[in-house]
């Protein structure tokens, strides 16, 4: 926040670099981006939740030293930032080394919070994604629902572990195991790059799964559908409400797209 060494050639580097990340994690991967990067931007339709976060190449290229120094002066202040310690220290310590180590920066105004609300869909919408590297198709579903931080989205995290978590869960048992419709089915709220505590705004519930050979993509989108009514018509057994009551359950982490 402090000593930021930007000139064209630093500038330069960084934006090599990102465009590198984006070729191995998206474009040269199989699903590259598929259930986070994409499906966002078909779910949402404000800049704030819609856009590219990557950057597209032709804007990361046209990105100046000026443009850079703006953005760094407007988020990369004290207003804007949060010190974690973690450990078995000293508070008194910590402090005198925090001040010693930080109270020189210059305080700047934190910036304004970004507009994040939504329209709400008024109809279903469904966008087809040409994939050369994908070896099956895929489907990637995502519903809108309650903003994170609200008392509402807590039970989307519940909901997940039920849907999903391990071979006895409603999607792993009826649709993998029983009903042989699926290969794969992963998901939860913001899905696969977070979890229900770590975003703020416009929440989106995302399950992705792989049909198996011979099921088709609406077929597997159907079904999810279902198993998704039946949940909410019937209520989740008293069994899979115990767990996380008792203390057993592991905390929700990122997932990883299986290819």
């Amino acid at each position: 926040m402090q000593f930021l060494d930007l000139n064209e050639e630093t500038l330069h580097n960084q934006v090599d670099v990102v465009k590198e990340e984006v070729r191995v994690n998206v474009l040269n991967q199989p699903y590259g981006g598929f259930s986070w990067l994409w499906l966002s931007q078909y779910a949402f339709s404000t800049y704030p939740n819609a856009h590219n976060y990557y950057g597209e190449f032709a804007d990361l290229e046209a990105a100046t030293v000026p443009d850079a120094r703006e953005f760094y002066e407007t988020w990369y202040g004290p207003g804007n930032a949060t010190l974690v310690l973690v450990g078995d220290f000293d508070e008194d310590a910590a402090r005198q080394m925090v001040e010693r180590h930080l109270s020189s920066v210059p305080a700047r105004p934190a910036p304004p919070a970004p507009a994040l609300e939504e329209p709400l869909l008024k109809t279903r919408q469904e966008y087809t994604r040409v994939d050369q590297l994908a070896p099956t198709p895929q489907v990637a579903v995502g519903y809108r629902t309650a903003p994170f931080g609200q008392r509402d989205h807590l039970p989307l995290a519940l909901a997940a572990r039920i849907l999903q978590d391990g071979r006895s869960s409603r999607l792993q048992r009826h649709l993998v195991a029983d009903q042989q419709l699926l290969l794969h089915v992963a998901g939860g709220p913001h899905y696969p790059i977070g979890d229900s505590f770590e975003f703020g705004g416009p929440a989106l519930f995302t399950l992705e799964a792989t049909p198996r050979p011979g099921v088709s993509t609406a077929a597997a989108v159907e079904a999810i559908d279902r198993e998704l009514e039946l949940l909410a018509v019937q209520g989740p057994a008293q069994r899979r409400l115990s767990a996380p009551a008792a203390g057993s359950w592991p905390p929700i982490t990122p997932a990883t797209t299986a290819g």
